[in-house]
């Protein structure tokens, strides 16, 4: 089945997760595959479903530092992006298959993505992708009935004291980060990014969010995300 790629470009922290949702909600009701893809237009930390912040946040440089902070409708734990980095979403009509197939899965279809680039780039069970055994993109993903959403960021630049500041060391550490721009020896563009990891996706064709989406992600911002929980 094709994929419809949406690209977004920058967008605040609550818009790009009430168009998570928006496109959630179309490929429940039948739409097309999509891949979402946007980039943070500010810090941000996103909190797994279950987390807790006093678990995973440094409280005090998050307030300090203005950094938002939302409550994302996948597990694990909390997750810096910024500016730097790019978001995907990737929603599909729910399967038979596992979870680890699942991550399997849309992982390969990034490292590939990420391949055009010229990054040896490989998927790192659970929900990772290294290159040189360092960490590009790490994915998360929610299921219900319906639908299979995974999602996840591609750090192009890494900005590592930003890291640190905001979050609390994981008490299983995963691999060590890299960017693109490290590995690669220059800063791609975003969009650059974004085309090349949609084509990673099965027959990718470019699209936009349809108005009835639109009108989804509006309502969204009105009743969801006036206000955040977590901070």
């Amino acid at each position: 089945m094709s994929t419809r790629y949406v690209y977004a470009g920058d967008v605040g922290p609550f818009r790009g997760a009430c168009a998570e949702t928006a496109v959630l909600e179309s490929v429940a009701a039948g739409g097309p595959d999509t891949l979402l893809v946007y980039s943070r237009d500010r810090p941000t930390v996103s909190i797994g479903a279950y987390a807790d912040p006093d678990d995973c946040l440094r409280m005090d440089y998050v307030k300090n530092n203005d950094v938002t902070v939302l409550r994302r409708i996948s597990g694990g734990s909390a997750i810096y992006t910024d500016p730097g980095q790019l978001t995907y979403c990737y929603v599909r009509p729910r399967t038979g298959e596992t979870i680890e197939e699942g991550y399997a899965r849309v992982c390969g279809y990034v490292a590939l993505g990420l391949s055009k680039l010229g990054i040896a780039a490989a998927h790192k069970p659970i929900n990772d992708v290294v290159s040189g055994g360092m960490k590009v993109s790490g994915g998360a993903q929610y299921r219900d009935a319906a639908v299979t959403l995974q999602h996840g960021s591609v750090i192009i630049t890494l900005d590592r004291p930003a890291v640190e500041g905001a979050l609390k060391p994981l008490k299983k550490p995963g691999a060590a980060l890299s960017s693109l721009g490290e590995i690669l020896g220059r800063v791609p563009g975003k969009r650059e990014v974004a085309d090349a990891l949609a084509s990673g996706f099965p027959d990718a064709f470019e699209g936009g969010l349809t108005e009835k989406e639109l009108a989804r992600v509006e309502k969204c911002l009105r009743l969801s995300f006036s206000s955040c929980s977590c901070r």
